[in-house]
């Protein structure tokens, strides 16, 4: 079973990262990871388009405000 993990925007490598076994990891485009909306876990993965970090899942893309934490596994 996987874990829920808080994700976060890094300025310092421009990448979103998850704590793992008190370890930073770096996501990198195309990674899949579970985005939990109102408690329910969602595949899609991250992608990077022009310096704007997004997830596409099914049909839907949305942008990630690096200001915002977002609940995931991976």
């Amino acid at each position: 079973m996987r874990s829920k993990r808080t994700m976060r925007y890094d300025p310092t490598s421009d990448q979103w990262i998850v704590e793992l076994q008190g370890r930073r990891y770096g996501l990198n485009c195309g990674e899949t990871l579970n985005l939990y909306i109102d408690g329910e876990p969602v595949p899609c993965s991250v992608e990077l388009d022009r310096q704007k970090w997004y997830f596409i899942m099914k049909d839907i893309r949305f942008y990630l405000r690096e200001s915002d934490e977002y609940m995931v596994s991976i």
